[in-house]
């Protein structure tokens, strides 16, 4: 067993939760920022509507969850507690019926972290004090920098410590924490993330880790309270540049699909066939597997592109930032966003 780590945790939504679950379960002390502890701040009225039912949600690679994987455990209505942002939109990776209008944790999210076992404090920075290990999980490259460069986190950490960023943010940006970081004596890994909530709950989400190998071995056992494998694969910012070559190759599969769907029109197959057909084929694989489960194309397409936009336009950005292009792979990824605007 390894040795108890005191962990610090930004942004305890949809991901984050069932990992300060976890990592409470392996026997870590975890600290998590929550702004109901700020001074005169007080449980706002929830205006959350309950999630509507349907087909099941889609993981950031395109898998089906149960709806308990998207929600939280079930509390008392009527009220929501603030999570602690560090400057402007900077919030964690909450799904709507995670938060109210404001943005607030709505009240089944804050009861199920307090149930974690896990400890909440008023601010971000205050999870930094005394911690060995403080895990960043928002959503958007902007969240990353208002909480690790905008904020008073890293100045709060002790030295020796490390910080882990788990947003697929820009690989930029995670150098640009870890070279503030630095002066503090504070690791920093950039470790992106291949998977879902119910990934996390069964300690097999993957991870794409980039930082000093010294760093990522003494921080490894405690990432494997939720993570396997845990793959590193080089310097600062290669975890996230992984990450985004993975997502693009999965935009630029689906884009094939695309066309594949279109051709298999024209010849008088319809999609359905098609996709049961390749699933059992040479070309079969993860994607054609996912999109058949969702029955079309254009329906597993819009469940995640959201999601996939987002990591899209950071690879695009990154590429562009280097004076290159994505070649075919971006030919293909154009052909996904034509089904989504059909």
């Amino acid at each position: 067993m390894s040795i108890p780590m005191r962990v610090g945790f930004v942004g305890p939504g949809r991901m984050g939760l069932p990992m300060i679950e976890r990592l409470v379960a392996a026997g870590h002390p975890v600290c998590v920022s929550d702004r109901s502890g700020e001074k005169g701040s007080a449980p706002a009225e929830s205006t959350t509507s309950p999630t509507p039912a349907g087909p099941s949600p889609v993981t950031d690679d395109g898998r089906h969850g149960s709806a308990s994987e998207s929600q939280s455990h079930d509390t008392p209505a009527g009220t929501a507690v603030h999570a602690a942002r560090p400057g402007a939109g900077a919030e964690d990776d909450h799904t709507p019926s995670d938060t109210d209008s404001s943005g607030a944790l709505t009240a089944r999210k804050y009861a199920a972290l307090h149930h974690s076992g896990a400890r909440t404090v008023g601010t971000v920075a205050e999870v930094g004090v005394d911690a060995d290990l403080v895990i960043v999980c928002v959503f958007t490259d902007e969240q990353v920098r208002a909480v690790c460069l905008d904020g008073e986190l890293l100045a709060r950490m002790p030295a020796g410590s490390t910080l882990v960023v788990h947003t697929t943010a820009s690989p930029a940006t995670a150098e640009a924490v870890a070279t503030r970081a630095a002066v503090r004596g504070i690791g920093v890994l950039d470790a992106a993330i291949s998977g879902g909530p119910h990934d996390i709950a069964a300690g097999q989400l993957t991870l794409y880790v980039g930082g000093d190998k010294d760093t990522f071995d003494r921080t490894r056992p405690a990432l494997a309270a939720y993570g396997d494998p845990i793959l590193h694969v080089g310097a600062i910012g290669a975890g996230l540049r992984t990450k985004l070559v993975n997502n693009a190759l999965f935009a630029a599969q689906l884009g094939l699909l695309a066309d594949a769907v279109a051709l298999a029109a024209h010849l008088g197959i319809t999609e359905h066939a098609l996709l049961e057909a390749l699933s059992h084929g040479s070309s079969g694989g993860r994607v054609i597997d996912r999109v058949a489960a969702r029955g079309s194309l254009t329906e597993f397409t819009t469940a995640v592109g959201g999601f996939l936009d987002k990591d899209v336009a950071v690879v695009e950005r990154t590429a562009a930032e280097l004076g290159g292009d994505l070649g075919a792979l971006g030919t293909a990824i154009r052909a996904r966003r034509g089904v989504e605007h059909a």
